[in-house]
């Protein structure tokens, strides 16, 4: 889900919540909660985002208006990788973020289609990695694998 920095990851957003002492488990639902419009925040750089957070905060811009603007530049960023490689009916996504309400009620959104989310989301992309290992050690082994292709 990232193709350039931190921007991309569960990291922004855990950056962005402690900025407003918010528990990561919050940041969806709250970011649903918004009144008027969501503060943009930026999605190119965690820097970036910290200093915006604190300007808004400055203003007295209330936290979920720049929760919503965090998850609506996550998913905007997201988007754009997305649409390189494709979706279909089915749409998976894994990594900590997965479990973030306010980012699957927004790819679903943007993209019309239900977004699925693993009840171990953040450990997906771990057991995919074992599973490939796996598979090619038996390769080497000679035996005969299959786990992966």
């Amino acid at each position: 889900m990232n193709d350039k920095c931190a921007a991309g990851t569960g990291r922004y957003l855990e950056r962005v919540a402690a900025m407003l002492g918010i528990d990561l488990d919050q940041i969806g639902p709250r970011s649903l909660r918004y009144d008027g419009a969501p503060e943009p925040i930026n999605n190119y750089c965690v820097v970036f985002a910290e200093s915006d957070v604190l300007l808004k905060l400055r203003q007295g811009k209330h936290p979920n208006n720049m929760l919503a603007g965090a998850c609506d530049a996550l998913t905007s960023r997201n988007l754009s990788l997305l649409r390189r490689v494709g979706v279909r009916e089915q749409f998976l996504i894994s990594g900590g973020v997965a479990k973030n309400a306010g980012i699957a009620a927004r790819l679903e959104e943007a993209l019309q289609v239900a977004v699925h989310c693993p009840p171990e989301a953040q450990i997906v992309g771990a057991l995919g990695a074992a599973l490939f290992a796996a598979d090619r050690a038996a390769r080497s082994a000679g035996v005969g694998g299959g786990h992966a292709s």
